[in-house]
């Protein structure tokens, strides 16, 4: 598992890149390093690129509220805006974000990163 965070400082996005699969230490250090970069820069919009990773054979709707609930720990650090970019079959997409957004979060999937970056730029 790696990942990568970048500061897109024009936009005031913090960028995750991560590539393979993303276990729960993973998850624990890309947050606590994530939201450093968040409150150091004083940005309020994370776009999550996951185009690199692979979900497990049986996504279920299970994978789903576990994710969402690691996205809600993104919510206390004044975070606006959430993207998640990634490209797998759509069942997974429609079942997270539509998850999520029964959870309050304000997150939305993207397969083009310019579309991601303008919607979190917007409002």
């Amino acid at each position: 598992m790696n990942y990568k965070i970048e500061k897109l400082p024009d936009l005031r996005i913090i960028k995750v890149i991560v590539d393979g699969t993303l276990d729960q230490d993973t998850r624990k250090e890309i947050h606590l390093k994530a939201v450093g970069e968040l409150t150091i820069n004083g940005y309020d919009r994370l776009l999550i690129d996951v185009c690199n990773s692979t979900l497990p054979p049986n996504y279920m709707i299970g994978d789903s509220l576990d994710m969402i609930s690691y996205m809600k720990k993104f919510e206390g650090h004044k975070n606006k805006k959430i993207a998640f970019l990634f490209t797998s079959g759509e069942s997974p997409r429609k079942t997270f974000v539509n998850t999520a957004q029964l959870w309050g979060i304000n997150i939305m999937h993207f397969s083009n990163q310019d579309e991601a970056i303008n919607w979190l730029c917007q409002g």
